[in-house]
């Protein structure tokens, strides 16, 4: 069983007793992208079992907050997504500055901004123009990472080598 994603308060995500009733009928219990990373992290000392960056970064970093994966969509399939995740924008924010675009005080307090915001707040929009409103001189390099921006999509990227890669076949 692989969990992947859930959805905020619409309905109820996958809860705890649920998985560990899983894990308890012998079921490989796979966590990733979202809310499956976050359940994952959570659950790992019972035997769930993670995969994948997102994961890592809710394992390693203590204030990795559930917010960072979330975003807002439409009602309706294919729910298209209207905001994007804290995630996706960090790992943005550090590419300007490895571009030496931004320097890292300016990534941190970008990034501090972007917290403060409700989730469904922070699109590439906003995003842009925060960024923008630092370094107007380069809306020419700014524009370009972002019509490039999947590379940055940490929880789809989880997603796709999951399931190249197959690992629930390679455990017992």
């Amino acid at each position: 069983m692989a969990i992947v994603d859930g959805r905020f308060h619409q309905c109820l995500s996958v809860g705890h007793a649920e998985i560990r009733s899983a894990l308890a009928g012998g079921w490989q219990v796979w966590g990733l992208s979202s809310m499956g990373a976050i359940r994952a992290c959570e659950m790992r000392h019972m035997g769930m079992r993670g995969y994948g960056k997102v994961y890592e970064l809710f394992c390693r970093d203590e204030n990795f907050r559930d917010d960072e994966v979330a975003l807002s969509h439409g009602p309706e399939p294919p729910y298209p997504a209207l905001s994007e995740p804290l995630v996706h924008l960090r790992l943005w924010l550090h590419e300007l500055v490895t571009m030496r675009l931004l320097h890292s005080a300016q990534e941190r307090q970008l990034v501090k901004r972007l917290m403060a915001m409700w989730f469904g707040e922070r699109t590439l929009f906003q995003a842009r123009s925060m960024v923008l409103d630092l370094i107007p001189k380069h809306i020419h390099e700014v524009d370009e990472t972002l019509r490039n921006f999947d590379k940055f999509r940490l929880k789809t990227d989880d997603l796709y080598k999951f399931l190249q890669e197959q690992p629930w076949k390679s455990c017992s």
